[in-house]
């Protein structure tokens, strides 16, 4: 029989006890005092931004148990300014983190045409169904963990949320996903190679928060598409339009059949130019004055080969919308 105390007031006098007596108490059925197996914690933060979404719900799910909320009950929340922070415990493998609004939610309108019936700048409150989503990459040892939150971490979370970790270590799935990712938002090696998707947070485009940042051009660009995103018509559904665009980009990474994908690609495409010339407005409105062109999207197959959409969005020049 084996019993395990911490290190408690009662458990240290009991041993000083043993020792002034200088009695022998172990014997083969005797408790044994065992120095418990510290467990590892790790801090997780990031902030959401679509723009700033404030006092959403934030959940955590591991890609082992992705239906299992560690964050259950905890009632934890984004702050005003859409950050966010939690503790997890004994965790060792990517861990899905989704941000989701309810009636109690609300988000900054970062899109220079408004939201709705929302002026750019002001408050959006019906955000029902509004979800986004990223992958914290939570390692042995790692006791803080970055996790910006926004449209393009949650193209990369619907992506693993499918395929798995393909039997990769964290760092390859990571570097994996960033460039799944960025080549479908149609970003060149170049530009890739400057921001990290993962740890890099993404600007809100109110406030002249985008336009005073110091953030690269590679920064801005996604900021700028990412609040292109705000844009819809009075009537429409922001987490409509949010969770449309998302699965219709990662789609191409999904397609089973050459066939399959060049029509998934071709359909992000679409989705894409159309929210690269709103983007071109948002950058404009935000006083950024890095031109916001992309690539055609492109998905590199398992053999090597590359399928390529359309003609890629070049918003600058003014893109199909």
């Amino acid at each position: 029989m084996k019993l395990t105390f911490k290190h408690t007031a009662l458990s240290l006098a009991l041993a000083g006890s043993f020792t002034l007596t200088g009695c022998n108490f172990i014997g083969s059925g005797d408790p044994v005092f065992v120095e418990p197996t510290p467990v590892e914690q790790v801090a997780v933060s990031g902030t959401a931004v679509k723009g700033v979404l404030a006092n959403a719900i934030v959940k955590a799910f591991t890609l082992s148990a992705p239906t299992v909320d560690l964050l259950a009950d905890q009632g934890i929340r984004t702050n005003t300014d859409g950050s966010y922070t939690f503790d997890l415990e004994g965790v060792n493998e990517p861990v899905i983190v989704e941000i989701e609004a309810d009636a109690d939610t609300t988000m900054v309108c970062d899109s220079a045409s408004g939201c709705g019936d929302v002026q750019s700048g002001g408050t959006v409150s019906n955000l029902t169904g509004l979800k986004l989503s990223t992958v914290a990459f939570v390692e042995a040892g790692s006791t803080t963990v970055s996790a910006p939150v926004n449209t393009m971490t949650s193209i990369a979370a619907d992506i693993v949320k499918a395929s798995g970790t393909q039997n990769l270590s964290q760092t390859q799935l990571k570097a994996k996903l960033q460039k799944d990712v960025l080549d479908l938002v149609g970003l060149d090696d170049g530009e890739q190679a400057q921001i990290d998707l993962f740890s890099d947070a993404l600007i809100d485009a109110t406030n002249n928060s985008l336009g005073n940042s110091t953030a690269n051009d590679v920064v801005k660009k996604l900021s700028a598409i990412n609040g292109a995103l705000s844009a819809f018509q009075s009537g429409e559904n922001v987490g409509t339009k949010i969770s449309t665009f998302v699965a219709t980009v990662a789609a191409a990474t999904k397609a089973a059949t050459p066939e399959a994908i060049k029509a998934a690609v071709d359909a992000a495409d679409v989705v894409i130019k159309k929210t690269v010339a709103e983007a071109v407005k948002v950058a404009e409105n935000a006083g950024v004055t890095t031109p916001i062109v992309v690539q055609p999207p492109k998905v590199t197959l398992p053999g090597g080969g590359v399928v390529t959409g359309g003609t890629g969005g070049t918003g600058a020049s003014g893109a199909d919308s």
